[in-house]
Parts: C-alpha cells; sequence; structure tokens
C-alpha cells in the first residue's frame, strides 16, 4: 500500500507543468509559507522522493549534491564538514541549520550538527537557501539556510500507518539502520524515527 502510494506521488510529480512546479510551497525564504515563483530568493527543495531515488544515507551525501557546497568526510572531531558558496569556515558555522525551523547551530561556536544520527527516512523535504539571510534569521544566515522539515503523520491518509525502513551494509564492517514509523488517526497524528550507525571506520594504513 505503502509503496503505490509513493509511486502515486512520483507519477503525480513528473505530470507537473512548469507553472505547477513554480507553484509548489516553501516557509524558509519570508518565514511563511509562499510559492517557490513568489520566494524573493534562489532556493532548491530536495522532496523525500529525490532522497530515496538517489540513495542518500548522510547529510554528507546530500551537501555533495548540492550546487555551491564542498563537502567532506573528515573522520576527526566532527565526522561531515561542509561549506557553502567557497566560504571555508569551520563545520558551516556561517550556515544557519534548521529542523522544522528551530536553529540547530550550537549557541557557542555556531557549529551546525549535520551528522549521521539525522534519520533521513522522517523528512518531508529539505529548503536549502542560498545567499545571506540576515533579516529573517539574524547574523547566523550569512551564507544561507539549510532547513530540514520532517513528516508529522497528517500527510497520510485517515487510518493510514506507515513505515518506512532502511537498511544499508558498507566496508569497514558499517551498517546504517534507518527507520521511521508514522500514522495518521482522525485528530491524532505521530511519527517517530530512529537511525542507528555502527563503523569500524578507515584507519590509517588504509591511507
Amino acid at each position: 500500500c505503502s509503496a503505490q502510494a509513493e509511486g502515486n506521488i512520483e507519477d503525480s510529480l513528473l505530470e507537473l507543468t512548469l507553472e505547477d512546479l513554480l507553484n509548489i510551497k516553501v516557509s524558509s525564504v519570508s518565514g511563511i509559507e509562499e510559492s517557490i515563483a513568489d520566494a524573493p530568493a534562489s532556493i532548491v527543495v530536495i522532496t523525500q522522493q529525490q532522497i530515496r531515488q538517489r540513495g542518500y544515507h548522510s547529510f554528507h551525501e546530500i551537501f555533495a549534491d548540492l550546487p555551491g557546497f564542498d563537502s567532506y568526510f573528515i573522520n576527526a572531531s566532527r565526522a561531515i564538514t561542509a561549506y557553502q558558496r567557497g566560504y571555508r569556515t569551520p563545520f558551516m558555522s556561517k550556515t544557519l541549520f534548521l529542523i522544522n525551523g528551530r536553529v540547530q547551530n550550537h549557541l557557542w561556536d555556531q557549529i551546525a550538527y549535520t551528522e549521521r544520527q539525522l534519520a533521513l527516512s522522517n523528512i518531508e523535504r529539505i529548503e536549502v537557501l542560498y545567499g545571506p539571510a540576515s533579516v529573517v534569521y539574524g547574523p547566523n544566515a550569512f551564507l544561507g539556510v539549510v532547513n530540514m522539515i520532517t513528516k508529522n503523520g497528517t500527510e497520510l491518509a485517515n487510518g493510514e500507518d506507515k513505515v518506512e525502513t532502511r537498511l544499508a551494509l558498507g566496508s569497514w564492517n558499517t551498517q546504517n539502520l534507518d527507520i521511521t514509523a508514522s500514522g495518521h488517526h482522525d485528530k491524532f497524528s505521530y511519527a517517530v524515527s530512529g537511525k542507528v550507525y555502527i563503523s569500524d571506520e578507515p584507519g590509517l594504513d588504509d591511507f
């Protein structure tokens, strides 16, 4: 049932005209919901269908695909570091990272925590805003804004429950399990997600 619903969503996206695509709603530019065509900024929207189709398992892979971003797996004090618009700041400290509009950057050093613990199966869409957005978000949004919008169950039909699971295996005994359960029952909706990532990681002898 879930696979059929996902197929219907993908088919409907492919059938959209250019005008329909420009009417897709975003909320990260002005702080209010508006269409992409009316948003006074350059913005990229990554949908849950694109996350699934491209096989992303972490924000490192998403950033590596985004225009204007450089992303590195450094396996140091922070596993991932990324730079936006060529401005090499420590750990994305000049890009504001939000989850459902709430700031996730550290209060002291402004580090954006986009590590592997974030469950991508629970993402409805990611809105990436390019350029300074200090008027709306303050001085931390110097290079841009990344707003991760999660599922809340209201997108499902009444009485529907859904479980989405992703499993990945890789080199160095790497194991990745990403799972989200969501549902919608009358006035009650829920979404619960979790992620387990285990890896021996490469050692110095691997380089």
